[in-house]
C-alpha cells in the first residue's frame, strides 16, 4: 500500500482560468468569491482536504449559517466530492498531489547523494559509523547505558532503510482521504494546546475563555480568524508590536460597537412598534 509524505504547501495556487470560467461561469459573485475561499482553504489544509464538517467549514470560511445554506453548501455539492470523513475538489487534489509527489522525489534524490557521499569520503571502522545519522544514535544510546561491547573491527555497514527513516523524520504522513487506491485516513490529531491557533494568533484554553466570557457581543471564533487573516495579509509590521494586547484591543472595539448595534436595533423596532 502506497503513503505520501507531508510536504509545505507550495506559495502559489495553479488557476487554470479557462478551465475554472468553463465550470464557473454561471456563480454569482458571491458564490464565486465564496468557491474561490474553498479552494483557498483546501489548498492550505494538510492533504489539500477539509474535514466534512459544516461547523469547522462555517468558522473557517468567516460564514454565517444563512450564508453556508445558500452559497457554500450548494457549491460543494456541486463542486467538490465528500470521500470518508473529508471534502475534496478533485482537480485541485491531482495538482497538489503532482507537486508533493516531485518534492518528494527531490528530497530523496537529495539525500541518497548526500549519504553516498559521506561513505565515499568516511574512513572504516566504528568511526566511520559513528558519523552517520543512525550509527550515531547507537552509540550515544550505547554510551548512556554504558555498554561499550563491540564486534570485530568490521566496517559497519549503515542500514539504509533506518537511515532514510532518520533523515525523514521531520516529515509526518499527509492527511489524505481514503482513496480508491486503498489508502487509510490519518489517526485524529492530539488534543492541541489551543484552543484557537492560527497564522499569529495563538490562544490557550485559559485565554481563550477569559476573552470568550469578555466579549459575548461577538463571534469569538469568527473574529479571531478576521484578525488572524489580518495578520496573514501583513498587519502588525510595527516594531514591537504585541499582537495579543492589540488583538485584545480590537476585540474591546469590535464587542463594544457590537453592543452599540445591537441597542440602537433594539431602540429602532421598539419605535417603529408605537407607530
Amino acid at each position: 500500500m502506497s503513503q505520501r509524505k507531508q510536504v509545505g504547501t507550495p506559495p502559489y495556487l495553479p488557476l487554470y482560468v479557462k478551465d475554472y470560467e468553463a465550470r464557473a461561469a454561471h456563480l454569482t459573485m458571491e458564490e464565486d468569491g465564496a468557491y474561490m475561499r474553498l479552494l483557498r482553504l483546501c489548498w492550505m489544509s494538510p492533504g489539500c482536504s477539509i474535514p466534512d464538517d459544516e461547523a469547522w467549514i462555517r468558522r473557517r470560511m468567516r460564514a454565517t449559517d444563512q450564508q453556508m445554506k445558500d452559497v457554500i453548501l450548494p457549491l460543494i455539492e456541486e463542486f467538490m466530492k465528500r470521500k470518508k470523513g473529508r471534502i475534496v475538489q478533485e482537480n485541485l487534489l491531482e495538482s497538489f498531489s503532482k507537486y508533493s509527489d516531485t518534492i518528494s522525489a527531490r528530497k530523496k534524490s537529495g539525500k541518497k547523494g548526500g549519504v553516498a557521499k559521506a561513505l565515499k569520503n568516511r574512513g572504516s571502522g566504528d568511526e566511520f559509523a559513528s558519523d552517520l545519522p543512525v550509527a550515531k544514535s547507537k552509540q550515544n544510546l550505547a554510551n548512556h547505558n554504558h555498554n561499550h561491547n563491540h564486534k570485530d573491527n568490521n566496517l559497519i555497514e549503515p542500514d539504509s532503510s533506518k537511515i532514510n527513516t532518520e533523515l525523514n523524520s521531520e516529515t509526518q504522513n499527509l492527511a489524505l482521504p481514503d482513496g480508491d487506491d486503498g489508502e487509510k485516513s490519518p489517526p485524529p490529531p492530539h488534543p492541541s494546546k489551543y484552543a484557537f491557533e492560527g497564522f499569529r494568533v495563538r490562544l490557550t484554553h485559559d485565554d481563550y475563555g477569559r476573552w470568550k466570557r469578555a466579549y459575548k457581543k461577538l463571534d469569538l471564533d469568527a473574529a479571531l480568524q478576521n484578525r488572524d487573516d489580518w495578520y496573514r495579509g501583513g498587519g502588525g509590521q510595527e516594531k514591537n508590536h504585541n499582537w495579543f494586547q492589540a488583538t485584545s484591543n480590537w476585540l474591546a472595539n469590535q464587542n463594544a460597537k457590537a453592543a452599540k448595534e445591537k441597542q440602537e436595533e433594539r431602540q429602532y423596532h421598539g419605535y417603529e412598534g408605537f407607530a
